[in-house]
């Protein structure tokens, strides 16, 4: 999945996949002539593991590096691979809005969004999505085009987030189904004891 393809709760996967083991497991990629035949019809020098510099249809273009994996292979170690299948919240790495969605379907990433845990899953997202977050996020983020924003993990990690926080579930979740997300905003400035004047700052800045 890609960063574009997630939105606030929900995504539209684009059913493109990417080609990856994880860990490398040296497999022999002449077990697989169709996949073989796909990445020979590349460069040799993208493929190559010598980090070299070519030039290539008049662009730059560097090597792979050198590794103990195959040159089809994921090159660095991902010791937390096994954790693309467990729940997750993923979220875009640049945004305009606060897209934060829950993944019960083992995605996998490419560079442009990122993955989340935490104890409680469902409401931690109901609190992202959150007008008083994009607020803080926004804040704190540095700004690109069209108010758009990096969501880094730098800036991501420094969120306050409420202990103990414990939404209900079934009344979340129907306020999701209606699109009713004023609702849970007026929850989540609840949790964080917003005054009504700081509430009407947050609206009025996204209205």
């Amino acid at each position: 999945m890609r960063g574009r393809d997630i939105k606030r709760y929900n995504y539209e996967f684009a059913d493109l996949y990417i080609i990856a083991t994880f860990p490398s497991k040296h497999y022999n990629i002449d077990n697989y002539p169709a996949i073989k035949k796909y990445l020979q019809s590349f460069w040799v020098n993208r493929l190559e593991q010598t980090w070299k510099k070519y030039v290539i249809d008049w662009k730059e273009v560097v090597a792979r590096k050198k590794t103990n994996n195959n040159r089809f292979e994921t090159q660095d170690s991902i010791a937390y691979w096994d954790v693309f299948s467990k729940p997750k919240i993923i979220y875009p790495e640049t945004s305009s809005w606060v897209n934060f969605v829950l993944d019960y379907n083992s995605f996998y990433t490419d560079k442009t969004w990122f993955i989340m845990y935490w104890n409680n899953l469902n409401s931690l997202v109901w609190v992202l999505n959150s007008k008083l977050l994009l607020w803080y996020i926004k804040y704190i983020t540095p700004n690109l085009w069209n108010w758009a924003f990096t969501m880094w993990k730098i800036f991501i990690e420094t969120i306050p987030i409420p202990k103990g926080i414990t939404l209900f579930e079934k009344d979340i979740q129907d306020f999701i189904l209606k699109k009713d997300y004023w609702e849970i905003d007026k929850i989540v400035y609840k949790i964080y004891s917003l005054t009504p004047e700081e509430i009407l700052y947050i609206n009025n800045l996204f209205a």
